[in-house]
């Protein structure tokens, strides 16, 4: 068993009272989740070659481990480096990203299968698509894994 990452898009209104990170008293209706099963470590790995911004996309800018033993993890991204992240996505094609982790693949001798390349691009639009919608949304993203 592996660990699943989630996205979850929270249009909220900031408190400003709080300064020391992303926080709201209730988060609106407009909540989406974005589901990237096992898919984020080779996609988290694979964007931090090609450096700031998306190479923060499932890092965040506030990161908690909810009970010390790394078996749950969160990590928020503030609506301004979605932002960022969400125009830097725009602008990397899967194949990109996909002709790097071939190199990786290739330099450790294992095969990235047509299989892989399918799940993996699959998952790259649902990530696309999370960061573009809380962009437009100017929303944070709250990404969970388990």
């Amino acid at each position: 068993m592996g660990i699943y990452a989630t996205l979850r898009i929270v249009d909220c209104k900031p408190d400003k009272e709080h300064i020391n990170g992303p926080h709201v008293e209730e988060p609106s209706e407009t909540e989406r989740e974005f589901d990237l099963d096992q898919s984020w470590k080779y996609l988290d790995s694979a964007l931090i070659e090609f450096g700031e911004p998306v190479a923060r996309a499932f890092q965040g800018d506030y990161a908690s481990d909810m009970n010390g033993k790394d078996a749950y993890s969160f990590n928020s991204v503030s609506p301004e480096l979605v932002k960022r992240i969400a125009d830097a996505l725009a602008k990397l094609p899967f194949q990109s990203v996909a002709d790097s982790m071939r190199k990786e693949y290739n330099a450790s001798n294992q095969e990235f299968t047509d299989d892989l390349k399918e799940y993996l691009e699959y998952h790259y639009a649902n990530l696309s698509s999370a960061y573009a919608l809380a962009a437009k949304l100017n929303a944070r993203i709250d990404i969970s894994k388990s």
